[in-house]
C-alpha cells in the first residue's frame, strides 16, 4: 500500500492513497511489515522506455542517443554518471530506447 498517513489512532492508521481513498489498516499489520519512506531517499530511480518511428536512420537513432544522454546529463538534480541511454531493441511498434537516471 502507498499513501500519506492522515491518522494514527490506538488501534489503526488511516492512509490515503494516490487515488484518494482513504484505508484503514490495523496498526498489528503496520507494526509487522517493513514501511519504505519514499521522502527520506536522497536519490531516486527513473527508467522509461521510449519509442520511436521505424523508419528513423542509424545515423538519427545516434544523434537522438548523444542528445537524451547531453540532455539528462545537464540537468541540475541527476548525477551525469548515472545517466543510461541505449537502444534496446526492436519493438512491435517502435525501435526502443531504455533512459535511466539516479
Amino acid at each position: 500500500m502507498e499513501g500519506t498517513i492522515e491518522r494514527v489512532g490506538l488501534r489503526s492508521t488511516r492512509v490515503r492513497q494516490i487515488d484518494q481513498a482513504v484505508v484503514a489498516v490495523p496498526n498489528s499489520v503496520l507494526a509487522s511489515s517493513a514501511i519504505l519512506n519514499w521522502s527520506r531517499l536522497a536519490k531516486r530511480k527513473l527508467e522509461m522506455t521510449l519509442g520511436v518511428t521505424y523508419k528513423t536512420r542509424p545515423d538519427e537513432m545516434d544523434e537522438l542517443l548523444k542528445r537524451l544522454r547531453a540532455l539528462l546529463g545537464e540537468q541540475d538534480k541527476v548525477d551525469p554518471r548515472s545517466v543510461t541511454v541505449y537502444f534496446v531493441g526492436f519493438g512491435q511498434y517502435a525501435l526502443n530506447i531504455m533512459c535511466a537516471v539516479t
